[in-house]
């Protein structure tokens, strides 16, 4: 059977835009430690481009108000739980490409069946299943403007498990693995249909550089996220915004400066992981954590 064309990739923005892993951003702009001082940046991270702060933000963030309005459709009480992904809907060939011309076909989203599409099952592992043609076209181009001359093969397709990034931890899901003619590893990507799926209209990342653990009858979170150096900020809390179906959490610092606020010293140009203990007013349970920002954070230990 060979069924050839080039993917256009109808769920827009599911592989890049908040669903692909975004680099975490570990280089910040830090050049004094001043109590107050900021120091100007270049973008990163999750906001618009402006003046940096002490922990990894450019620009003044949206209000904890907008954040949190943004997320008030997210259906908390549904069973099952929409999966958020904080990581791709596509897992790449894990050593690349043999040649450049594959590189390009599969950047392209260009295929061709070369063995029998299995049909799907209506459900796995309690989700509904997309087609492995429907998986296919989240393959979508990634941008590139070369031209494909030749379709990548498809010699082998099956329904697998495979891992995900969600923003309740990494999780086995349903995955259909496409095996490409001379290209050593699979690519797999998710099955699971876009109604268990959710994102607010308009996010665009992810809060990849953030993690937090919950713990105290789901009212204690250990929220990790990048900041200056301890030589540079000694202590850091956050401010905490809840709603029924989210909770915003943002670091501030609370000593600036270990030297004394009278000093200024210039500081490592680099990020530090710091973690800080936040208090909730109700537990978690099926709520979102979120960046400043807007964007999902992994909580391992929740719902």
């Amino acid at each position: 059977m060979s069924d050839s064309a080039a993917v256009p990739g109808h769920d827009a923005g599911f592989r890049r835009l908040g669903w692909a892993a975004l680099p975490v951003a570990v280089v910040l702009a830090l050049t004094a430690c001043g109590p107050g001082r900021t120091t100007p940046g270049t973008g990163g991270f999750d906001g618009p481009s402006g003046a940096m702060d002490g922990v990894g933000r450019v620009g003044p963030p949206p209000s904890a108000a907008d954040v949190l309005a943004k997320w008030q459709s997210f259906p908390v009480t549904a069973d099952p739980r929409p999966l958020i992904l904080t990581t791709g809907a596509v897992l790449d060939p894990a050593t690349g490409f043999r040649t450049d011309d594959d590189k390009v076909a599969y950047g392209a989203g260009h295929f061709e069946f070369a063995t029998t599409v299995p049909a799907a099952p209506a459900t796995s592992a309690g989700y509904a299943i997309v087609s492995a043609k429907a998986a296919l076209g989240r393959l979508r181009p990634t941008g590139t403007s070369q031209p494909s001359t030749r379709p990548l093969r498809i010699v082998k397709i099956s329904l697998v498990q495979a891992t995900f990034g969600t923003d309740r931890g990494q999780r086995a899901l349903p995955a259909w693995r496409f095996q490409l003619d001379q290209v050593a590893d699979p690519v797999q990507v998710l099955a699971v249909d876009s109604k268990q799926l959710w994102r607010p209209t308009g996010w665009g990342s992810t809060g990849m550089d953030h993690r937090a653990s919950l713990s105290g009858n789901g009212r204690s979170l250990q929220f990790s996220f990048y900041g200056s150096p301890p030589e540079c900020v000694a202590d850091y809390t956050a401010d905490v915004a809840e709603s029924g179906t989210a909770v915003v959490v943002t670091p501030r610092d609370i000593t600036p400066n270990p030297q004394g606020s009278a000093s200024v010293r210039t500081c490592p140009a680099i990020a530090a992981q710091r973690t800080v203990t936040v208090k909730l007013a109700a537990p978690l349970g099926a709520r979102v954590l979120l960046t400043p920002e807007g964007s999902p954070v992994p909580v391992s230990n929740a719902e």
